[in-house]
């Protein structure tokens, strides 16, 4: 895989992470004391274009449960299936669902993009650390 490659997955990462935080401060989630702080935190983030470590994408996966939560709170099951299902051609009439629809999809975006990033470094250690053994 080229540096090329890599620079453009990473990449995807940072505007995929800046749609999520644009997403998610256009909704009232019921966000715990104890939470705000790594929200907040997560957000200031994913606007700066910083690199996300492993308790960042937990709290990403906690905003996630939250918005789901959220989601089937405003109609039955619906949480669930933005998370599992293409949504982007489902009418909506209600305002708030559709920003939390967004979200959901920007969440899965991110996650998306995260996953393949690290699985592409994994791989690449992998492979230096069998050329290492040669």
């Amino acid at each position: 895989m080229s540096r090329d490659r890599i620079e453009e997955m990473a990449y995807h990462c940072l505007v995929t992470g800046h749609d999520f935080a644009k997403a998610i401060e256009l909704l009232e989630l019921p966000i715990k004391p104890s939470f705000d702080l790594s929200y907040r935190s997560l957000l200031g983030k994913l606007k700066n274009g910083d690199i996300l470590g492993k308790s960042d994408l937990f709290t990403v996966d906690q905003i996630g449960d939250i918005l789901r939560a959220e989601m089937n709170a405003t109609r039955t099951g619906y949480g669930d299936r933005a998370f599992e299902c293409y949504t982007d051609e489902d009418v909506i009439f209600d305002r708030d669902l559709e920003l939390m629809r967004r979200a959901a999809v920007c969440y899965r975006c991110l996650m998306s993009a995260s996953r393949a990033l690290r699985d592409l470094s994994n791989a690449r250690r992998w492979v230096c650390s069998l050329e290492a053994r040669e």
